[in-house]
């Protein structure tokens, strides 16, 4: 079976928990599989990993990873890295084989500003601005047993999904997924003038299923990943996104409507 659909015919979609906007659908595994690698905080937390120019003169398509951990290490799509001479966004999520370096392809974030910080990068708190007001998202939108991801709406409008292959990556990396959204939950209510404000139920629409759904559906494209396994691209009218798969099974899948009402 394509292993994407294998992926999200085990999930379980969980009861809706809501903070202002946002909305969250946990999506749960059967159980509490423990994942084979590190996430790159934890390996960088505890110096296993680093991440540097490429060069003395760097170059902001690529940075050099350096994992000198016994396990992999898992580098998600969107993640920020902070330092250097400019922060950088990572592409693609990316699985770093044990005890190998390797060159991953990033996007510059602070353009114009190329001014010499530190040797290395480090994984950093990102959204320090509205930081109180995404704080009242992380107090609500806490994990339930089993969760592995999640659908995320927004004005009742679905958002985007992320979904793992083990609950315990789940909760290392909700915070920066919860915070990413809740960025664009606060960007709809200001633009709509009632911060902090809810939707009266218009969530009650079956909103995550149907996109849930369409993602099955959807045409799909493998290549051979940088790192280890395969890389999946997956587009359709409705829906874009993408996912890791090693071993035939997906480790990371993302997907984002294609527009904001497109499920």
């Amino acid at each position: 079976m394509d292993a994407i659909i294998s992926a999200l015919d085990q999930l379980e979609l969980g009861s809706p928990i809501t903070a202002a906007n946002l909305t969250m659908y946990p999506l749960l595994l059967p159980d509490e599989s423990a994942p084979g690698y590190l996430t790159l905080d934890e390996a960088l937390a505890a110096g296993l990993a680093s991440v540097t120019e490429v060069s003395e003169s760097g170059s902001v398509p690529e940075l050099l990873v350096k994992n000198g951990a016994a396990k992999p290490v898992l580098i998600l799509d969107g993640e920020e890295l902070v330092g250097a001479k400019q922060n950088r966004i990572v592409n693609l999520t990316i699985l770093v084989a044990a005890e190998q370096s390797l060159h991953i392809p990033v996007s510059c974030v602070e353009a114009g500003r190329w001014a010499r910080r530190s040797r290395e990068f480090a994984a950093a708190a990102m959204y320090e601005r509205s930081q109180s007001k995404l704080d009242e998202f992380l107090e609500t939108l806490e994990a339930v047993p089993r969760q592995a991801g999640a659908v995320f709406t927004i004005n009742g409008i679905v958002a985007g999904l992320d979904v793992f292959d083990s609950p315990a990556t789940w909760r290392k990396s909700m915070r920066k997924l919860v915070q990413s959204f809740g960025l664009d939950a606060l960007d709809h209510a200001e633009a709509r003038g009632h911060v902090g404000a809810s939707e009266g139920g218009s969530d009650a629409t079956p909103q995550p299923e149907a996109f849930l759904s369409a993602l099955k559906q959807a045409a799909r494209e493998r290549f051979p990943a940088i790192g280890v396994g395969e890389d999946v691209r997956i587009a359709s009218d409705t829906i874009v996104g993408g996912g890791l798969v090693v071993d035939g099974k997906v480790v990371h899948l993302v997907a984002f409507p294609a527009s904001a009402h497109a499920v």
